[in-house]
C-alpha cells in the first residue's frame, strides 16, 4: 500500500528534500510543505509520516510539534536534521516528537530510517 509523507521544511530545493523523495518513491509519495503551510493543514490528505527538517524550520520547532501533535494525534512525527545535539533532541521529544534522524543523501540510509514508520 503506497503511503504519503508530508516533509515540512522552507529549503524547498534542498538536495535532502530531492534524496528523500528519491527514497519515498517506491513506496509512496512525498508533500512537502513550507513551515507556514504546516500550521495551517487542516484536513487535507492523510499521512504516514510527518518529517520536519530542523535546518529548514525558522520559528519554534516545538511548538509546530506541539501544534501537529494536536491535528494529527496518530501521525508519527520525525524530526531531522544534520547536527543532532541532546539538548534539541530533548526539546522535540517533549514537544511530542516520536523520533530524531541525522539527515542523510543516501537513498538507503534515509529508507532504514523512516522503515519502521512506514
Amino acid at each position: 500500500m503506497a503511503k504519503t509523507i508530508l516533509a515540512v521544511s522552507n529549503a524547498l530545493n534542498s538536495s535532502w528534500l530531492r534524496a528523500l523523495g528519491d527514497a519515498q518513491s517506491p513506496r509512496g509519495a512525498l508533500h512537502v510543505k513550507s513551515e507556514q503551510e504546516a500550521w495551517v493543514l487542516g484536513q487535507g490528505p492523510c499521512y504516514a509520516l510527518i518529517l520536519l527538517d530542523a535546518a529548514g524550520i525558522d520559528g519554534d520547532i516545538a511548538g509546530l510539534i506541539e501544534h501537529l501533535r494536536q491535528e494529527r494525534p496518530r501521525v508519527p512525527i520525525v524530526v531531522a536534521t544534520t547536527s543532532p545535539t541532546w539538548q534539541r533532541a530533548r526539546l522535540v521529544f517533549r514537544a511530542g516528537a516520536n523520533d530524531y534522524i541525522r539527515k542523510s543523501l543516501d537513498r538507503d540510509v534515509i529508507r532504514k530510517s523512516l522503515e519502521e514508520f512506514l
